[in-house]
């Protein structure tokens, strides 16, 4: 029977994978729409057929990594899916997974480089897990082949994609910077996640690249990722601002939540890193808040995107946009002697102005020894009186 932990996971392991990689991608397939101008009837079948390719490679991807490490995991104490379970069980998973992979490219955009692309992302998935290979025990190589597969080259495919259907120019100076982009973040992940299994790897005996670094050298190449990372997705988006002024949406986001999670990162230090909100920085950006900054710059063109962003808010972690309301709200909430601090600072020069207006028509609301309303109030109340008396 089943773990509870086992179960958990979920078939292909969904649950690690949507709210990250296909809400990632997800993200990129509105960047790609909005940069190529695809409109709303064309984007509707293209977007449903790319999110069940991405289904397929990502479940494709975890097939192979969960097949090739049911003796580690084992070793290890961890969950593995797929252990115990029968081999033509096994072999139907394969196939439903190659079925969401290859069945959508009946009908998307292809050509010669698709199939090329395609192909790449499945060797990379073989050579990173099956024996003899297995380069995810082989340092370098493994750390690249993981951001490759996981980050990469996935953005690449998609884009291009998209360049057919729209029948736009796809240009490797302005798609070498995305990969890049995505490249570096892909490394610093899985960097992330090799310091997450030092524990389970050192027991399972497997290779863990982190295992052999300094912690306070990691955590200095972690920062320089990190700031890689930014720096590229701001250049990048900069680029796009020629394309569509509206891409400076998704540099004031980057930029922003970027100013933000370095103020945290002062504040808490090294605790920072422990963190298992924050550590993960800047993935937070590109996979929750992007994805809605190109729909809102699809909805500029085209208001009916607006329904697709409500859809996105709802299917792609809606807990997170929850939390995140919550925590502004109880900020707010527990801030209120600021707001009364500050109302009480605007209300110097807001009172100053209106006296010194009415002196110009001779009212001294200080001889008066009354504020403005009550003022007008009196005044109001003193020109009915007459008016009432005329009618007995």
């Amino acid at each position: 029977m089943d773990s509870k932990a086992d179960r958990d996971k979920g078939v292909f392991r969904v649950k690690d994978w949507w709210w990250s990689k296909a809400a990632l991608l997800m993200g990129m397939i509105y960047l790609f729409a909005a940069w190529y101008h695809i409109s709303l009837a064309r984007f509707i079948p293209l977007s449903i057929l790319s999110l069940i390719t991405i289904c397929g490679f990502a479940s494709m991807g975890y097939l192979f990594n969960d097949l090739f490490d049911i003796k580690k995991d084992a070793a290890a104490g961890k969950s593995n899916f797929l252990a115990g379970k029968p081999v033509l069980f096994i072999l139907l998973l394969f196939l439903v997974s190659s079925g969401f992979v290859f069945g959508p490219w009946w009908f998307l955009p292809k050509d010669n480089f698709s199939y090329l692309l395609i192909a790449a992302q499945i060797f990379l998935f073989i050579v990173y897990s099956v024996p003899p290979l297995r380069l995810k025990e082989r340092g370098v190589a493994g750390i690249i082949t993981d951001a490759l597969y996981a980050h990469g080259l996935p953005p690449v495919l998609a884009a291009y994609t998209f360049a057919l259907a729209a029948q736009h120019p796809f240009r490797i100076s302005e798609i070498g910077m995305l990969f890049i982009w995505q490249t570096t973040s892909g490394i610093r992940n899985i960097l992330l996640h090799q310091f997450d299994d030092l524990e389970s790897d050192k027991i399972s005996g497997s290779k863990n690249f982190v295992a052999g670094m300094d912690l306070v050298w990691f955590g200095y190449l972690l920062r320089a990722l990190v700031i890689a990372e930014v720096l590229l997705s701001v250049a990048f988006f900069g680029m796009l601002v020629s394309v569509n002024p509206l891409f400076i949406i998704a540099i004031l986001t980057t930029v922003a939540l970027s100013v933000a999670a370095l103020v945290v990162y002062k504040a808490r230090g090294q605790d920072l890193f422990s963190d298992v909100v924050w550590r993960f920085f800047p993935n937070n950006v590109t996979e929750k808040w992007l994805p809605p900054a190109f729909l809102i710059i699809l909805s500029a063109s085209d208001f009916r995107f607006m329904i697709l962003l409500v859809i996105h808010l709802a299917i792609f972690n809606f807990d997170f946009y929850y939390q995140v309301g919550k925590r502004i709200y109880l900020q707010v909430k527990a801030s209120r002697a600021f707001f009364i601090i500050v109302k009480i600072i605007l209300s110097y020069p807001v009172n100053y102005t209106i006296y010194y207006t009415l002196r110009i028509f001779s009212i001294d609301l200080i001889k008066e020894r009354t504020s403005f309303v009550a003022y007008f109030k009196k005044r109001l109340g003193t020109k009915e009186a007459p008016a009432k008396t005329g009618e007995h």
